[in-house]
């Protein structure tokens, strides 16, 4: 299966990072609602193993756009997540798959993040969703990490 990985670091702690993505539904429409117009728990408790989310894309994504994602896995001891998208978002530009698993590694008082994703798909649609993918990665996740600065949010954790 064709996969590809996207790598940086974050000023903020693994623990405060991992706290406040178990809250990714509340905080990423807060913090980026061009991207995020709206994430809710469809279906099992939010974080857990099994969970199933709705995110209605912002103004960025044409009207309409959503996906609907699935909780795959949970490491809470190595601070890593797999989900997998189930509805809509990639599987709807023509993905039979689309996978991605986030690792937090720590780093002082910084976190390497690490995502590889993973998908079955043909056609001139994959480079286009990949290349998305790889850039606004790590612009989404930088908002989080200066939210979290700006706020003190999770600064106990």
């Amino acid at each position: 299966m064709p996969s590809f990985d996207v790598e940086f670091v974050l000023d903020v702690p693994a623990s405060r990072l991992w706290a406040a993505l178990k809250d990714g539904s509340k905080i990423f429409p807060k913090i980026n609602p061009q991207i995020f117009g709206s994430i809710s728990i469809v279906s099992g408790t939010d974080g857990e193993v099994g969970a199933t989310r709705y995110i209605k894309f912002g103004s960025a994504a044409p009207e309409g756009a959503y996906v609907v994602e699935k909780l795959v896995a949970i490491d809470v001891e190595n601070k890593v997540v797999v989900s997998s998208e189930v509805e809509g978002g990639h599987l709807a530009m023509g993905f039979s798959k689309w996978d991605s698993t986030l690792k937090l590694s720590p780093e002082g008082h910084k976190t390497q993040m690490h995502f590889t994703f993973d998908y079955e798909g043909e056609g001139p649609v994959i480079q286009v969703a990949t290349e998305q993918a790889k850039q606004g990665t790590q612009p989404t996740f930088e908002g989080l990490a200066k939210y979290l600065l700006e706020t003190g949010e999770y600064a106990d954790c």
